[in-house]
């Protein structure tokens, strides 16, 4: 059997109690350890449950053929950061494992697609998601990120704009405000955690303010033009 098992936004005391139970049981515990810069790591998954705990890489996860073999023939725990469902390859290791007739069960996360709730603007207001790629990846910058953006502007939506790992907060203000312009913005960083910070402003006012932020940035927030009465900027 597969458990896919959402641990939540920041820490491991971040999982559901039933998420708990069965990293307890299960034959073999896995962790994807790349989509997000959390608390959530081997070590202090292992100090919370008393038990082994298998980092994977990147590759280790896209190919996760030898996964699905696994747990044909044992109970098997895959540990996601946030939600199972946050990433496509989550969700294509849950689909073949169906396809497969393999038994699989999720339990699900708190996640920065709810979380981001917290900085005033409605949930049923966002846009296309948009993840912006560490600039050094490229040496001329895909611009299809921000066509989304600027689509999400078009359609009075706000747009949530996710970081790559290992990506600063400047880092992503410098690049939207290349292509994008001085909009108004939200920095969200260590979302989730006892030490969150949430700033608003334009992104020249942010620049200076967030310039000495660490990679923990969660993610940054273009709010739509135009407000609700009840949405808070």
């Amino acid at each position: 059997m597969l458990w896919l098992i959402g641990c939540g936004i920041w820490e491991p005391k971040d999982m559901s109690l039933k998420a708990y139970e069965i990293l307890k049981i299960a034959d073999k515990v896995y962790l994807e350890d790349y989509t997000s810069n959390t608390a959530i790591t081997k070590k202090s998954l292992e100090d919370l449950l008393g038990r082994e705990v298998i980092s994977l890489d990147r590759e280790k996860v896209e190919n996760y053929e030898w996964l699905l073999e696994e747990a044909n023939a044992k109970n098997i725990a895959l540990v996601i950061k946030g939600d199972v469902f946050a990433a496509t390859t989550h969700y294509s290791i849950y689909a073949d494992a169906k396809k497969q007739g393999l038994k699989v069960a999720v339990i699900h996360g708190s996640s920065v697609f709810t979380a981001v709730g917290k900085v005033g603007l409605s949930l049923y207001r966002y846009g296309v998601i948009v993840s912006l790629p560490h600039p050094n990846l490229f040496p001329t910058y895909p611009t299809s990120p921000f066509e989304k953006i600027k689509k999400n502007i078009e359609n009075d939506m706000h747009t949530l704009v996710l970081l790559d790992i290992g990506m600063r907060a400047i880092e992503g203000l410098s690049l939207l405000e290349k292509y994008i312009g001085n909009v108004k913005i939200v920095v969200c960083y260590s979302l989730g955690s006892e030490n969150e910070k949430i700033f608003k402003g334009t992104i020249k006012e942010l620049k200076e303010e967030v310039r000495y932020l660490d990679e923990k940035a969660t993610c940054l927030i273009i709010p739509a033009k135009r407000l609700e009465f009840y949405e808070i900027f």
